[in-house]
């Protein structure tokens, strides 16, 4: 019998998804570092970062604020997003700088990654992929924002 790795998600979707993520290509292509003079990194490596933004996805939580929220609590989205029982989880803020540095250039960078590792894995023509577009995500997240009712688009 296969044995499931113990930081694995037991969530068969988010395991299948956790397993093509390229975490260590992440972590050397975008190393978190502070800009100030001691050069300390920040607490969280930008895979789990990038793990937190797909989870929101995936899930559809609809702020960082509760998807922080349910990271305290939720034991499948900590192990999906690598964070240890002991761990602090990302706060809001620390999500959205990091979606600022990451970029959009960023996110199209990982996904041609991520591209490759699915077709590494599975043969082409039995493969279909999906490619979340956040280029129009700030303006929707401006639509709904809860400053008032909803913006005019």
């Amino acid at each position: 019998m296969k044995r499931r790795r113990i930081d694995e998600p037991r969530m068969p979707d988010l395991r299948r998804f956790s397993k093509v993520i390229p975490d260590h290509w992440i972590d050397e292509s975008w190393p978190q570092r502070r800009t100030c003079r001691q050069g300390r990194r920040l607490q969280f490596r930008a895979s789990q970062c990038v793990r937190a933004h797909w989870l929101a996805l995936l899930k559809g939580v609809g702020s960082f604020n509760r998807l922080c929220r349910e990271l305290e609590h939720l034991t499948d989205w900590r192990r999906f997003c690598r964070l240890r029982a002991v761990d602090s989880t990302p706060n809001a803020e620390c999500l959205r700088a990091f979606r600022e540095r990451f970029g959009l250039s960023g996110w199209r960078r990982l996904h041609v990654e991520a591209i490759a590792m699915l077709r590494a894995l599975h043969p082409p023509d039995a493969l279909g992929v999906l490619v979340v577009d956040s280029s129009d995500l700030p303006a929707a997240v401006r639509r709904t924002s809860k400053k008032g009712a909803l913006a005019p688009r």
